[in-house]
């Protein structure tokens, strides 16, 4: 599997979705006081942990978010295993059919 690092290929609609459906991620997604406390996690995570260590409304928000998002990639990477399955299936199918019709000479 590719790494999707870099890349938006697991933001997927069944994502957004699940956010916008939990109304306290969503507002808090879109609240700008929220944005200024997420801007400080990316801009200085050790002190933003420091500084709202304390804090259980936002301790419950990540959470909650990184809950969502751990059931988000465990189903991506599930997908991504039963699609490889699928693939070696057909390919062992395609492989005895092959194989059943050559005919093996002996040295």
């Amino acid at each position: 599997m590719k790494s999707d690092v870099g890349t938006t290929e697991w933001l997927t609609d069944d994502l957004l979705d699940k956010i916008s459906k939990d109304k306290d991620l969503s507002n808090k997604l879109n609240d700008p006081h929220w944005t200024l406390i997420f801007n400080e996690f990316a801009q200085n995570p050790k002190a933003a942990v420091e500084k709202y260590k304390n804090n259980d409304e936002i301790q419950q928000f990540f959470v909650s978010m990184f809950g969502v998002l751990g059931d988000h990639f465990t189903k991506m990477r599930l997908n991504f295993l039963v699609e490889t399955l699928h693939l070696l299936k057909q390919l062992t199918i395609n492989l005895r059919t092959m194989l059943s019709t050559m005919k093996w000479k002996r040295s």
